[in-house]
């Protein structure tokens, strides 16, 4: 532009000399012809070199106009081809973008939903261990129960094994019983031997077929009475081994229940390390997330870098063609922004929604507590009901023996006639008194 300038100024110096080689001319014309002749043959010969060198410059601002000209349109290539070259790099960092974003967002994908399906699985299992929890408690609660019955069925175990000594000692008194039965039996034959050979005391014979007959009446009843208590100490030795069987079988089942016990311990310490495990993993997708919107972050500053350089590119096309060109490149560059920004966007709102699931994530993971039925803890509260029962009534049948012991401890001490008579009445009144009790 500036040896543009230089070649006006200096057309327009020899333009204004001209001007003034005319009105010289015309000023010679106005004197005389002789004169004028001359002059004009002068200034034919500086008009001539005028042109000459007028046509030397222009030939000269020609060739130089043409060089200039040559020298902006390879500039102007130059600038085109550095502009598709940035259009093109430009094209390929969004589309290396676009598809880096589309992997790390279907990667992300499949890791959250691999999270939450692991989540859920962990909720499942959490809610489980707590019914197991649940349960636990309620069978630690009745285990202690059971022990204490347990400890208590053994004290009444050893109490019914003294029952069982004292009863095996009322056995030999009974027998003790039987033998002066017997002696009694043969002193009776003996009397009657007697009584058959003498005829002539018979008051002393009667009073002796008297005795007789009380004799073999006290004999009756205490045979039936020790037949009634043999039977009685068959039920109650069956009675036992039934709540001998009840014992070990409340012992195998508390036994099963500590084997329960230790395994739901061991599953709940398995949920809770695999919880421990989401949890790393959930911290690892959020940073993840933070890597993503720092990658955003990085992308909009090269977007920017790049919206600059095209500006700067644009700025050095020349005229209309740099007016069109812009106009063309900045609504190209609107389409991609606004496609650029939309992803980002996308990218923010699942950055926000994974924000809140991973907290409503938590707060259900923190806030699961279901009470787990006890269907097994009632019916274990059944069966030691039911198993206090039978030790009650055991203990009860135990108690009606040893009375019965101590009342026949208490015949011998009188005598055979009148004792025995007395023993089997207090036993009846006795009997009596226990079915009483029984009914009431």
């Amino acid at each position: 532009m500036g040896l543009m300038d230089n070649w006006k100024s200096k057309l327009d110096s020899l333009a204004s000399d001209h001007q003034k080689s005319l009105e010289d001319l015309k000023a010679t014309l106005n004197s005389g012809p002789g004169a004028q002749q001359k002059e004009i043959g002068e200034l034919k010969a500086v008009m001539e070199g005028i042109k000459m060198e007028h046509q030397l410059e222009l030939g000269n601002l020609r060739a130089k106009h043409d060089i200039e000209t040559a020298m902006h349109v390879k500039e102007k290539e130059g600038l085109r081809q550095k502009l598709q070259e940035v259009q093109e790099e430009l094209a390929g960092l969004q589309q290396h973008w676009r598809a880096q974003l589309e992997v790390q967002a279907s990667q992300h994908r499949l890791e959250l939903q691999e999270a939450q399906d692991q989540r859920r699985d962990a909720e499942l299992r959490v809610h489980e261990l707590e019914k197991l929890d649940a349960e636990y408690r309620g069978q630690a609660q009745a285990i202690e129960f059971l022990k204490e019955q347990i400890s208590l069925a053994e004290k009444k175990m050893l109490d019914y094994e003294l029952l069982q000594r004292s009863e095996a000692q009322s056995k030999q008194e009974a027998e003790r019983l039987r033998e002066k039965l017997l002696v009694a039996e043969n002193r009776l034959q003996a009397v009657e031997s007697l009584c058959s050979s003498q005829h002539t005391n018979m008051i002393e014979s009667n009073d002796i077929s008297g005795d007789k007959i009380r004799m073999k009446d006290t004999v009756e009843g205490l045979q039936d009475k020790l037949n009634k208590r043999d039977k009685e100490v068959t039920a109650l030795t069956s009675q036992t081994e039934m709540l001998r069987a009840q014992v070990s079988a409340l012992e195998s089942k508390c036994k099963s229940g500590e084997k329960k016990v230790d395994a739901l311990q061991k599953e709940k310490r398995r949920l809770e390390a695999e919880l421990e495990a989401v949890s790393r993993k959930t911290h690892d997708a959020s940073g993840q997330l933070v890597l993503i919107s720092q990658e955003l972050l990085r992308k909009e500053r090269s977007l920017n870098e790049l919206r600059v350089l095209l500006l700067e590119a644009n700025r050095h096309s020349p005229g209309p063609e740099r007016d069109l060109s812009r106009e063309v490149h900045k609504a190209e560059w609107r389409i991609k922004e606004q496609k650029l920004k939309d992803d980002i966007r996308g990218l923010r709102e699942k950055l926000t929604g994974l924000d809140k699931e991973k907290s409503l994530s938590d707060q259900r993971r923190y806030s699961l507590i279901d009470p787990s039925s006890t269907s097994e803890l009632l019916r274990l509260q059944h069966q030691l009901m039911s198993t206090e029962d039978a030790l009650r009534d055991a203990l009860d049948q135990a108690q009606q023996v040893e009375r019965l012991v101590e009342a026949m401890r208490s015949s011998p001490d009188k005598s055979p006639a009148i004792g025995n008579s007395g023993s089997a009445n207090g036993i009846h009144q006795q009997d009596k008194a226990h079915k009483q009790e029984d009914k009431h």
